[in-house]
């Protein structure tokens, strides 16, 4: 067995799909569906994807006939995306390549919990204007600090896969506000030999209300700001909240 350090998502992009099988990207797509009903927005719509990850969501939406592009920061997430036949490309939040304008943004799974400083916030959400239509919308989730404590405070995770392993450290620092998850990957390269990689992801986890805080107002109408997939109003023992945001 030999060790290598990797970049975040290098490594994980590989396995990514098979370790989310758990997942139910269902709660997000049925959310998306549900919106963009309710706001008069049809099937045939613009949606562009932030932090899209492999293109697990952004599958099933062009599978349901939207008009779906997505990206992401890590061009290892991108690549394999992009093997999908989706429209997709490698691209931070924080400077959007887009000429074109959509009907609906979204940036979810917490993936904007990677963002660390609320100026970096305030630039994404300047982004996501500059790139919707009129009156388009913008949904993102956050993960929570009661999440933090009550799930990911200090546990393991073990997790063994067709070709490959892993163990998954999370942590949270209370001073800081920063969740950790620490992975161990063993990636299967023969019948006798695993090659084992590392890597560390950190998310800041900014209270809701800081969040909201942050929102420009001049640019953005606040819809609302939901207790994980319920619609129902956030509350301190939120372990996700949903915000949806329409452009001004």
């Amino acid at each position: 067995m030999s060790f290598s350090n990797t970049k975040n998502y290098e490594i994980l992009a590989q396995i990514y799909d098979e370790i989310m099988g758990g997942i139910d990207y269902d709660l997000w797509l049925n959310l998306i569906i549900s919106i963009c009903k309710e706001n008069n927005i049809d099937k045939s719509a613009k949606i562009l994807e932030i932090g899209g990850g492999t293109g697990i969501l952004g599958k099933k939406l062009k599978n349901l006939g939207f008009s779906y592009t997505g990206s992401d920061f890590s061009f290892d997430m991108a690549k394999f995306a992009k093997s999908k036949n989706l429209d997709f490309i490698c691209a931070d939040c924080r400077n959007l390549p887009f000429n074109c304008r959509f009907d609906m943004v979204i940036f979810l799974f917490d993936g904007i919990n990677y963002l660390f400083e609320i100026g970096e916030f305030i630039q994404t959400f300047k982004q996501a204007h500059s790139v919707l239509k009129e009156n388009g919308l913008f949904l993102f989730d956050i993960t929570t600090k009661f999440n933090s404590l009550n799930n990911f405070y200090n546990s393991r995770e073990a997790f063994s896969g067709r070709n490959f392993a892993y163990i998954r450290d999370s942590y949270y620092d209370e001073k800081k506000c920063e969740q950790h998850n620490d992975f161990e990957i063993f990636i299967k390269e023969n019948e006798e030999f695993y090659r084992r990689y590392s890597e560390n992801h950190r998310q800041k986890v900014h209270a809701t209300e800081t969040i909201i805080d942050s929102i420009p107002r001049d640019l953005f109408e606040i819809l609302g700001v939901w207790d994980n997939f319920s619609r129902k109003k956030y509350d301190e023992k939120s372990e996700r909240a949903h915000f949806l945001l329409r452009k001004k």
